[in-house]
This record gives C-alpha cells, sequence and structure tokens, in this order.
C-alpha cells in the first residue's frame, strides 16, 4: 500500500481476499455473513484502522434519472438495466432513488441543486435525447458529485475517448451483426424499422445495420427504411397490415426496438402472415415476450447484466476514491430462434 494514500473497501476486500460487497455488510453489520468471513475483515479493518466515508447503517442513496417517458419502467431496454442496477446496489448496502425529469433539469443557479436537494452519495443516468445535456454535464470536469452515465450522446465513435463512467455498449457492431446474420442466408430485400433516430442507441444500430447492406452491395431500392416515435406496438402491427396489401415484399425486417417487432408480430398473425415462410426477422432488445411468441424471434440481447455491474462498480469506485478500470465497449449477443427463414446454405 502507498504512504499516504487513504484506504477504501475495495483495498479491505482485496487485503481480506473477499467481495467489496462483503466488506460492504460486514461494515453495516448484516446479517447473511458467517461468522469465519466476519472475523477475517474484522481482523483487516482493526488492523489497518479503516474507517468508512460514510457512516455504515447511515443514509446511502444513488439517484437514478431514467428517460422522462411515459411508461418507462415498462420498457425492456431501461426497466432491465434499472432492476441489475438495483440488485448490484442492494448487494453492496446503497438505496436508489428515482429523480423525476423535473428535478433532473439543469438550472442556472447551480448544478449541484440535485445532490443537494436530495442528500445524494452518487447518480446514475440512463441517456435519452431529452437529458443529454444533463448527461454530458454529469460527465464533464464541472460536476463534483459522483456520476456514471449509461447509453451512447452521439452518433461519433464510440472508441474514442471512451471515459470510466460512460458505459455503452457497442450498439453498431450488433447492428451489423443483426444484418450480415440474414445476408449470410441471401435475403436481398430488406425493411429496416427503427425506433426515433433521435435516440444515439438506435441511431447507432441502424447506421450499424446499413452499413452492412451496403458492404454487401444491397442495392438502395431493395432497402426500405421506417422511423416510428410514437405508439410503437400498434404502429408495429400497422406495419404488418400495410405489408400484407402489397405484392413487392421485403424479404427480412429488423427491428432495432422490441416493441415495434411484438407488434408486427401480433399484426401478423391477425393478417394470416407467416414468419418465417412470408418474413425472416429479427430485433434488438431481447426480452421474454419476443421469446415466447409464435414463432420466437432471432433477436439481439442488450447486455443489461454488464451495463448494471459496470455501472454501480465505476460509481463506487468514484464515491470511495477507488481506482476503476474502465469497462470499455460491452458487446451485445445474438439469440438465434426461429424467425429467419435459412435459404440454402449460409455463405
Amino acid at each position: 500500500m502507498q504512504a499516504g494514500k487513504e484506504l477504501t473497501i475495495y483495498d479491505i476486500a482485496q487485503m481480506a481476499n473477499v467481495s467489496p460487497a462483503t466488506v460492504s455488510r460486514v461494515l453495516n453489520r448484516h446479517p447473511g455473513i458467517n461468522a469465519k468471513t466476519r472475523d477475517k475483515v474484522n481482523e483487516v479493518l482493526a488492523r489497518t484502522g479503516f474507517k468508512p466515508r460514510w457512516k455504515a447503517g447511515g443514509s446511502n442513496i444513488i439517484g437514478v434519472i431514467l428517460p422522462p417517458y411515459h411508461d418507462v419502467l415498462l420498457d425492456p431496454y431501461d426497466s432491465r438495466i434499472l432492476s441489475c442496477c438495483f440488485n448490484e446496489l442492494m448487494d453492496m448496502e446503497y438505496s436508489m432513488q428515482i429523480i423525476c425529469p423535473a428535478q433532473a433539469k439543469l438550472d442556472a443557479t447551480g448544478k449541484n441543486t440535485l445532490a443537494a436537494l436530495n442528500m445524494l452519495s452518487g447518480i446514475i443516468a440512463v441517456a435519452a435525447p431529452p437529458n443529454y445535456e444533463l448527461c454530458r454535464y454529469l460527465l464533464s470536469p464541472q460536476n463534483k458529485l459522483p456520476a456514471v452515465v449509461i447509453g451512447h450522446l452521439d452518433n461519433e465513435d464510440a472508441r474514442k475517448n471512451v471515459a470510466k463512467n460512460h458505459i455503452i455498449a457497442d450498439d453498431y457492431a450488433a447492428g451489423y451483426q443483426s444484418a450480415m446474420l440474414l445476408l449470410r442466408h441471401h435475403h436481398r430485400r430488406f425493411h429496416v424499422v427503427s425506433a426515433s433516430l433521435d435516440d444515439a442507441v438506435h441511431r447507432r444500430r441502424y447506421d450499424g445495420i446499413i452499413a452492412a447492406l451496403k458492404h454487401y452491395h444491397i442495392a438502395e431500392s431493395d432497402i426500405a427504411t421506417l422511423e416510428i416515435r410514437d405508439n410503437l406496438r400498434q404502429s408495429g402491427e400497422q406495419l404488418a397490415a400495410e405489408l400484407a396489401c402489397i405484392k413487392d415484399r421485403p424479404e427480412a425486417l429488423i427491428f432495432t426496438q422490441s416493441s415495434i417487432c411484438t407488434g408486427f408480430v401480433h399484426g401478423c398473425r391477425a393478417m394470416n402472415l407467416n414468419i418465417p415462410d412470408d418474413f425472416s426477422v429479427v430485433s434488438f432488445e431481447d426480452n421474454n415476450e419476443l421469446a415466447s411468441v409464435m414463432p420466437p424471434i432471432t433477436a439481439i440481447q442488450t447486455p443489461t447484466q454488464k451495463i448494471g455491474q459496470a455501472a454501480v462498480m465505476a460509481l463506487t469506485a468514484r464515491i470511495n476514491n477507488a481506482e476503476c478500470t474502465s469497462p470499455g465497449i460491452i458487446s451485445h449477443a445474438l439469440v438465434s430462434r426461429h424467425s429467419v427463414r435459412l435459404t440454402g446454405n449460409a455463405r
């Protein structure tokens, strides 16, 4: 240990060969720790004279800023990330406070009003167009409150200067991967359906899809695009009805948002259209509904567990003045099901 360096729970955890969450539980007299582990941690605490920056059993509140949309807690992307963050914070004896959009707005009188009003130890913000300005401030040197931002804020190359407190997934690569799956099975006419392209996450997914199609010389006349901003599920159902009425249908559809895809699947059933015989379908934001519809939908799985863990570890490291390794760009996973038509041997 370097002389003069302030110890953190991460140092104590390393010295006791336990997790930071276990150290936190011992400090808070959590009943779920066995005696041997508790004695080992307490021995290190006594030997080092460690004193946490917060008082055990005191108020350790993490503010969570969600996108200011109706039903945001029902959204498969935001709700899953929130759930993972909650589980990680609970293990470390923190509590969470949801911050409403009105509270989260920046004002001219002072940037740290949020922390003062809510007695926050730190902030986790999930980025969306209405709070991009706030998220940029939270990532800036001007912000003195420990904070982590989840999600893209622009459409520039995400690999440039990734901050340790900015947690992002490689949506561009995932978009490219989703298109490549269909290209390998010789699909050549596409319909790309996206949620609002003002949202940098959906824009990057869309850009990755289009890049793959252009790389394989798919003609522009064979790529139809549709941006849906409101009434996502209903718009998906309407799209199925519209495609049922035309002869020159796409061979494959890629949806950057799961609610639109779910609506499309139900619309296909109502119009007696068959997936994958009439259309191959790939969606983003894999969830239980996409897995349980008929047929189950091949989907890009958002790495919500890794995102939640990375966000909490980055934030608690900042709160405790500890060094935190950047998770870098987090990769998605492709879950293959039965919604892609296999046309001959894949290339």
